[in-house]
């Protein structure tokens, strides 16, 4: 059990909030309304897929009590590179906001099926939780779902931004997604499955490619290993040679 208290927790983000912004999960502000509403709306996924597991006896894919919770925030890039230490500092603060009657704030989430605390899962699970331990799908879904909901604002004056003119809105979607794949993935090489991408940007298999081919004249993607195969599904391995950041 870790033994870092609310209290202790909560002072140390005051001690910080002055120096620096907002947008950081560790800094007191970080919490708003808005934010909190994902995370309560996040944790009842996370809960509900995990008592499908448990009610199917733990057959399937094995999972965790707080599996999905650590893929939701590992999706966001203000979350993707934060230590287990500091994702724990912040995840305690939104469940105590959320769970105001308790300081056991991971009563919100379940024991997990072979007795570990929900609290040592998480911190398990986040130390764990890499690419190559995850369905590329995961992180392509997760990718997408931030580029509609947060549209990345673009420097018009920068170079690479005139070599993507012009941006579209569906080029500007694409591009949105490589940004936070790279960033998710971290100096890694990310995937970018045509016939997947195409299904959930709803545009044509052939506008992925006549994308990806835009992007790559741009420089805004690098191939690392062209080979393509659709009967051994393997995806050519791109690195998109940006990432984003508030």
């Amino acid at each position: 059990m870790v033994e870092t208290t609310i209290d202790e927790i909560i002072i140390g983000q005051k001690r910080r909030s002055q120096r620096s912004p907002k947008s950081s999960p560790t800094e007191r502000g970080y919490w708003t309304t808005e934010r909190l509403d994902w995370l309560e709306d996040k944790v009842t996924k996370n809960n509900a897929l995990y008592d499908d597991y448990t009610l199917n006896d733990g057959s399937g894919a094995y999972r965790s009590s707080t599996a999905e919770l650590v893929r939701y925030l590992k999706g966001l890039p203000e979350w993707a590179g934060l230590s287990a230490a500091q994702a724990h500092e912040a995840i305690v603060v939104g469940l105590y906001k959320l769970r105001q009657d308790s300081d056991d704030v991971w009563e919100l989430l379940s024991e997990n099926y072979d007795g570990t605390s929900a609290e040592e899962d998480f911190l398990a699970g986040w130390r764990g939780l890499r690419i190559g331990k995850l369905d590329a799908a995961d992180y392509l879904q997760q990718a997408v779902e931030q580029a509609k909901n947060r549209p990345i604002g673009y420097n018009e004056d920068d170079e690479q931004v005139t070599r993507l003119q012009p941006l579209t809105k569906g080029f500007k979607l694409f591009c949105d997604v490589c940004l936070y794949l790279q960033t998710m993935v971290g100096p890694g090489y990310i995937l970018l499955p045509q016939s997947k991408l195409a299904e959930l940007l709803d545009v044509s298999q052939q506008m992925i490619s006549a994308y990806c081919r835009r992007a790559e004249d741009a420089g805004f993607l690098v191939k690392l290993d062209p080979r393509y195969s659709a009967v051994g599904h393997r995806a050519i391995r791109w690195h998109c040679t940006s990432t984003w950041s508030k």
